[in-house]
């Protein structure tokens, strides 16, 4: 009878005669030899186990793991070689978390408060948030900043404020232009095609104290009247402006640059009716009425 022991170190398994063996052990199988003797084989087994792990992680986005990047959920493993030469499985069981990343369009007037910030100028501004998941949410606003403008000018003594959509003097009146009738501070909100309000203001200091004055007394002489095609004016003073409205209040002539103590106007485009004349002269308005006869 021959007899062997084989002494062999394996890892998690090893199969002899197509059986697997999986504990460390003393095994033996017998042959029979070519001179019908019999063998006797010892199989000294050491089983050595590698190491299993499994890793929960959760992550924002993305996760990178032994330098490969990681952007979706699941489960993923990796074999590494252990001190004892056997493979060892680490399992990756991923959970991605995403942010989100959002726009807003913000179009308002002068200025934008935004987390306690204060924006005055139009651009792209950012905020991070942390989610309910702890990924962080990108927030971004894309800021139109609107802002309005106002002015008063003075037309024949009407005040007419820059142009808008509504407007509200201090009197009261929504009209973009308006009379006045004494001196004083007048001014106006004016409303513009964003929505914004811008305010103005104008000293009024020529009328006066009796009003806007429509008797003999003015320095201003209007002839022939009635007219038929040729107005003249004269005055003792310079008139710095010249103009007719009718009895409707619309500008149907204007002058702002007369500087002389005489003018006309052709008033053959003129239809028949009465209408009112105001000049500026020495800072003061005066008002006379005419009437339109050809």
């Amino acid at each position: 009878v021959y007899n062997d022991t084989v002494i062999l170190t394996a890892c998690d398994t090893f199969t002899w005669d197509a059986i697997n063996y999986t504990t460390t052990g003393l095994y033996t199988n017998l042959y029979n030899t070519i001179d019908n003797c019999d063998s006797l084989v010892t199989l000294d087994l050491t089983i050595i186990n590698g190491f299993s792990l499994t890793i929960p992680v959760v992550a924002c986005n993305s996760f990178i793991w032994d330098g490969v990047t990681y952007d979706s959920t699941g489960t993923y493993n990796n074999v590494y070689q252990g001190v004892n030469g056997c493979d060892s499985v680490v399992t990756l069981d991923l959970t991605i978390n995403n942010g989100s990343t959002s726009t807003v369009q913000v179009n308002t007037c002068d200025l934008f408060v935004w987390d306690g910030v204060t924006y005055d100028s139009t651009g792209l501004y950012t905020n991070v948030y942390q989610g309910i998941n702890g990924c962080d949410s990108v927030v971004t606003i894309d800021l139109t900043i609107n802002t309005a403008a106002a002015t008063i000018d003075t037309l024949g003594g009407d005040l007419v404020a820059s142009v808008g959509v509504t407007y509200l003097w201090n009197t009261g009146a929504t009209n973009s232009t308006i009379t006045p009738d004494t001196n004083g501070v007048y001014s106006v909100a004016v409303t513009d095609i964003n929505g914004c309000v811008a305010t103005a203001s104008f000293n009024v200091t020529y009328i006066t104290s009796t009003g806007i004055i429509n008797n003999s007394i003015s320095k201003i002489s209007l002839y022939p009247n009635p007219v038929n095609e040729i107005l003249n004016i004269s005055s003792t003073d310079n008139i710095k402006s010249l103009e007719i409205k009718d009895l409707l209040g619309r500008v149907i002539y204007f002058d702002s640059k007369i500087n002389s103590t005489n003018t006309t106007v052709s008033t053959s485009s003129f239809s028949n009716n009465i209408y009112a004349v105001s000049c500026l002269i020495n800072d003061k308005l005066i008002v006379k009425k005419i009437v339109i006869s050809h």
